[in-house]
């Protein structure tokens, strides 16, 4: 996590004494913003029927909206129940996807429909109080991944109340107005209770994952070190600067002191430490030791893979999410919300590994292209496997019984890599052969996919158990609807969207960049596209498929070489 200035102690403990510049005033002037509401903003007048009534009042005058919707709005205006509010807030829902709303219209519906969740958890509707708390609980996950501490604690504290509320139902309390500050005050104390028990949970995670690395294999060996200089791990540091004299106590200041002294010696301990690492292919010796020849040709199980039989490999360190997640948007600014899904796999996980994920999407949406830039950005061996007509169960591996012999493909790229993690893409699994005559792909792949068994996997080729729970599985399709079930079930679906007419420039760039690899060219001899030739392609991109674009550049850089100048 990168330091940021909300992240101090002193930033967090301003919040906790003023909370205005991110919850607003609280003089119930004016209604709040959504993102202020989120922070414990208060109500216009400190009424919740009253904040009701002034944002939906506008809404009877704008135009284009369906009568019954209109009809509503005066409804949930003349009686404010939780019942005439929830109809609101599905039509306004549903008005928001139509197509050829007025713009103001569409603006206003957005603002109004999205703040009518806390008018409903105010008049005591238990499920819309449980709706808040788990969208303020994850929006307290994403500020600690990007170092604003101050805003964390301030959900956090919001998150505890909406939670005691949707315990017990007031809709037969009688709504009292008020402020709403006083009340969010007292979870002051229990959101640090919940700070202090993370620090515990904190402690007790490393046990475990230090544990489970005895289990898997990689106590007691010293990894070879990478050929490349690691990652930052995904670690959270707390940024503790120093405080000018007079602005804390004496005890607030050998506070500071003793938790920067515990840090501190934490990143000493995880400095000196051995870097994690796992020992894929266990000894084969029980294999027929290989003869010279077969040594130097490498044709016997034994010969191919003794140089990491009983090896502790290393595991690549995982990144920070949040640089993850910012350098992935600015490659692939349409994907982000998939990129943030991603990236809550590395929050402080000790090596790179992420869940078997299934990137759903149109053709052209650049699925196979993010699973390359996230392995390359992971710094992960990247194996791209054409499931598309695979009629077989060769993903595995092929027993010497038979003529030929080989290892899973998974394994294959361990031994290339010289590292325990990997990333396997599996492309186009929607398309692969349903026919089981000789094995099909859907049935082979479920143990690897399910990180329990693949600890333990049976390798008939080199007929032993071998440990692939740190290879990451990608996969791509274009249709849920060819992917068998068993398959669904253990791949995590996140849908790609297809690229939009405002990412025209960063795409652009990235496929002036891709050609220049191909033809092995530098900027100099190709530069990237000038303001014209970007207007040129945007009169006839906007927006879809990432192929016709790319051919529409390539078009443009051909013009370029048709009308240079022959000297």
């Amino acid at each position: 996590m990168p330091k940021h200035d909300a992240s101090s102690a002193a930033a967090v403990r301003a919040a906790i004494l003023d909370p205005r510049p991110f919850a607003g005033p609280r003089d119930g002037q004016d209604t709040r913003t959504r993102v202020q509401l989120l922070y414990g903003g208060g109500m216009y007048g400190h009424d919740a029927v009253a904040d009701l009534r002034a944002r939906l009042q506008p809404l009877l005058g704008a135009s284009g909206l369906r009568d019954r919707t209109y009809t509503a709005i005066a409804a949930a205006i003349e009686e404010a129940t939780v019942g005439r509010i929830s109809t609101v807030e599905r039509m306004l829902a549903s008005e928001a996807l139509r197509v050829g709303l007025p713009t103001p219209t569409l603006a206003l519906v957005r603002d109004v429909g999205g703040v009518l969740v806390f008018h409903l958890a105010e008049l005591g509707c238990e499920l819309a109080s449980a709706r808040l708390a788990a969208e303020l609980l994850s929006m307290a996950v994403m500020q600690v991944r990007a170092a604003m501490l101050d805003r964390a604690f301030l959900a956090i504290r919001h998150a505890l109340l909406r939670a005691e509320d949707a315990q017990a139902t007031f809709r037969d309390v009688p709504y009292v107005p008020g402020p709403s500050y006083p009340r969010l005050e007292t979870f002051d104390v229990e959101a640090a209770a919940w700070v202090q028990a993370w620090t515990t949970i904190g402690s007790a995670i490393r046990m475990v994952e230090d544990e489970d690395a005895i289990l898997r294999g990689g106590a007691g060996q010293q990894a070879a070190p990478l050929a490349e200089p690691l990652l930052q791990d995904g670690d959270l540091l707390l940024d503790l600067p120093d405080v000018p004299a007079g602005e804390l106590s004496a005890e607030e200041i050998m506070a500071v002191g003793r938790a920067r002294r515990i840090l501190d010696e934490g990143a000493a301990r995880r400095a000196a430490a051995a870097p994690p690492s796992l020992v894929v292919v266990p000894s084969l010796d029980h294999l027929p030791a290989p003869s010279k020849v077969a040594q130097d040709r490498r044709d016997t199980p034994r010969a191919e893979y003794d140089a990491i039989a009983a090896k502790a490999l290393p595991l690549r360190p995982a990144p920070d999410p949040q640089a993850f997640v910012e350098a992935g948007a600015a490659r692939f600014p349409w994907a982000r919300e998939i990129l943030e899904a991603i990236a809550q796999d590395l929050v402080g996980a000790r090596f790179a590994w992420l869940r078997p994920t299934l990137l759903l999407g149109a053709p052209g949406s650049g699925k196979t292209a993010l699973a390359r830039w996230i392995a390359a950005y992971l710094g992960l061996d990247f194996t791209l496997y054409g499931v598309g007509g695979s009629s077989d169960a060769s993903f595995t591996s092929t027993s010497r019984q038979w003529s030929t012999g080989r290892a899973s493909v998974p394994l294959q790229a361990i031994r290339r890599a010289g590292c325990a993690t990997v990333v396997i893409c599996l492309d186009e699994i929607e398309k692969a052969s349903h026919d089981r005559r000789n094995g099909a792909f859907a049935d082979a792949a479920l143990g690897y996919l399910e990180r329990s068994s693949a600890s333990a996997l049976f390798d008939s080729y080199l007929e032993c158990p071998v440990n692939l729970s740190a290879v990451t599985f990608l996969a791509t399709a274009n249709e849920r609807s060819g992917v068998p079930g068993p398959l669904l079930d253990r791949l995590r679906t996140l849908r790609v969207p297809l690229p939009r007419a405002v990412d025209l420039p960063v795409i652009a760039a990235a496929i002036v960049a891709e050609v220049r690899e191909e033809r092995g060219l530098s900027a100099d001899w190709l530069p990237d596209l000038s303001p014209e030739e970007t207007a040129l392609v945007a009169r006839h991109f906007r927006g879809g498929s990432l192929r016709p674009l790319r051919r529409l550049v390539e078009t443009v850089l051909a013009g370029r070489e048709s009308l240079a100048p022959r000297h």
